[in-house]
């Protein structure tokens, strides 16, 4: 002990704050250097367990040989524990192969949201979600040389990210049918500060107003929802967040929606020639797309049809149907996997690239795969996962409704990647499958 009052009650290490580490219980730590608070985090993210030397070192000096980094490892240890010594901390405990941080894992932030995500009571789960007040150590600042710490702190703030959207969605959906809406909303609010573009939550805000019946707060929370997946992803909201914009909007007619839904003087019969389409399809498209068929109708009147033909998916005159897609849900493996929401994440990236080729109408697994889809132009896109540990394979197989013989079939590896990382080779390989369908 180097000075100080030494503290009698455990302090609780925040490390999900979205910027730096925060002791409450010990307000007196002076950080002194990025690699003392480095070396710090790293220890507070196994707490009370041994960490071996070796590993620290790897972590913290990866570009330096082994005899540097274990004397490096030495006197930072040595500055760590000056540093908890000045605020009355006497947390670290070293032999010759480990070091451990000497605090129960449930007084961290991290140790009680893993501890607690499964409990069975909602209390507890919603005490786990209250955790996460940011993302893991965002704002710490690493040592040049700490490039292996900085990418397992990565994987590791994605792995916790997730954690806390799946409890999150959970909790918010066991409050609402609990009736406890205003609970509900909080943490539907609190989703969305972790993560703007969750179409989860925006789905659920979207359902209050509705329930409410607010359609305005609906309609709002929708655009609210584009512009984030927008700004975030680049991508459109997935068919199911769309499907609850259509049902924000009066139903639309059935025989010729463009022309009674606009008082613009709209020629019906000449959109329906020059997007060489039956008024029965076009409708159909007006209930999933009805700003698509606007635009087209815009277009055309504006003597621009080729324009807007494509708005709708149609290049003119025979054009084949579009494509209808049926996505059933993901056979997926998942035992040992580091990332509680990959099945998730990799189903939004596969509706994304299926929804930006114009003309694809995608089925989700709750519709009968055939109940409007025209004829011989239905199509299946089914979706294998496998993940171990933090690595882990997607497999598409793109086959005819009623044929058990794939047309294409794509196999993605992760190599280190995140499912956000693997958009843009997903999203060709599902251009190149359906192609040759349009």
């Amino acid at each position: 002990m180097t000075g100080g009052a030494r503290v009698t009650d455990e302090p609780f290490v925040r490390l999900l704050t979205g910027s730096d580490i925060v002791i409450e219980g010990a307000p007196g730590v002076a950080w002194k250097g990025r690699t003392t608070r480095a070396l710090f985090a790293l220890l507070a993210l196994h707490a009370g367990r041994p960490v071996s030397r070796e590993r620290l070192a790897a972590l913290i000096w990866s570009d330096s040989d082994d005899s540097a980094t274990r004397g490096s490892l030495r006197m930072a240890l040595l500055a760590l524990r000056r540093t908890l010594g000045a605020a009355g901390l006497d947390l670290i405990t070293a032999t010759n192969e480990t070091v451990t941080l000497g605090l129960d894992p449930l007084r961290t932030d991290v140790g009680v949201m893993q501890a607690l995500a499964a409990a069975p009571d909602l209390a507890s789960r919603r005490l786990a979600f209250e955790q996460h007040r940011g993302d893991l150590l965002e704002g710490l600042s690493l040592p040049a040389e700490a490039a292996e710490l900085a990418a397992f702190l990565r994987d590791e703030r994605e792995r916790l990210r997730g954690v806390a959207l799946d409890l999150g969605a959970d909790l918010a959906g066991e409050l609402e049918r609990a009736g406890d809406e205003a609970a509900a909303g909080a943490v539907l609010r609190a989703l969305l500060a972790i993560d703007p573009a969750c179409e989860t939550a925006h789905r659920a805000i979207i359902r209050a107003h509705l329930r409410r019946g607010d359609r305005a707060g609906a309609l709002r929370q929708f655009e609210t929802c584009t512009a984030a997946l927008r700004d975030s992803y680049g991508v459109a909201p997935s068919a199911e967040t769309q499907a609850l914009r259509e049902a924000i909007a009066p139903e639309a007619p059935e025989a010729r929606p463009v022309a009674q839904a606009s008082a613009a003087p709209w020629d019906i019969d000449e959109i329906l020639r020059q997007l060489s389409i039956e008024a029965p399809a076009l409708n159909r498209i007006w209930k999933r797309h009805p700003a698509r068929v606007a635009l087209a109708a815009a277009l055309i009147v504006a003597g621009l049809g080729w324009l807007g033909a494509l708005a709708v998916g149609r290049l003119g005159g025979g054009a084949p149907p579009g494509v209808w897609v049926a996505l059933p849900a993901i056979d997926a493996e998942l035992s040992g996997c580091a990332f509680p929401a990959l099945e998730r994440d990799i189903r939004h990236e596969i509706e994304q690239a299926l929804l930006a080729m114009p003309g694809v109408v995608v089925v989700l697994p709750n519709r009968r795969a055939d109940a409007d889809a025209p004829s011989g132009g239905e199509h299946v896109l089914e979706a294998g996962l496998r993940c171990v540990g933090r690595e882990f394979r997607v497999t598409l197989a793109a086959h005819r409704a009623g044929s058990p013989s794939a047309e294409w079939m794509g196999q993605y590896d992760s190599a280190g990647r995140t499912p956000r990382e693997l958009r843009d080779e997903l999203a060709a390989g599902i251009a190149e499958a359906f192609a040759r369908s349009r």
